[in-house]
């Protein structure tokens, strides 16, 4: 997958930045939303769940981090990481406590997929 890609390209230098941090301030606030539906744009792609690639760095670089988990758990395709609900309220009283070094973002709407699904311009 592309994300599997961008990642695997990115771990040594990504290894390299998170094991800087102390383990007082090894911690880490990561939202993952459904970043795609399945066949959303008729592509008969599947469900691009954000939180797989957020769940990959936890894995991967994060062993000993305290982090605190949100992902999609309502709508069409709820995540597969059964993690905190993404809500606006929960996520931003959690951000705003300030006790965090990183945030890994998995937000919605791929890169090549910033504009409206429909939009009546006329």
């Amino acid at each position: 997958m592309i994300l599997d890609g961008i990642f695997i390209k990115a771990l040594p230098s990504s290894q390299a930045i998170y094991s800087q941090f102390s383990p007082r301030t090894s911690q880490a606030l990561q939202p993952g939303a459904i970043l795609s539906y399945a066949n959303q744009d008729h592509s008969g792609l599947p469900v691009i769940d954000g939180y797989r690639t957020l769940d990959a760095i936890k894995m991967d670089l994060m062993n000993g981090w305290t982090i605190s988990h949100y992902s999609e758990q309502e709508g069409l395709a709820p995540s597969a990481f059964h993690w905190s609900a993404l809500s606006e309220i929960s996520f931003t009283n959690d951000w705003r406590n300030g006790q965090y070094a990183v945030v890994n973002w998995a937000g919605q709407r791929l890169a090549k997929r910033c504009q409206p699904n429909s939009m009546d311009l006329g």
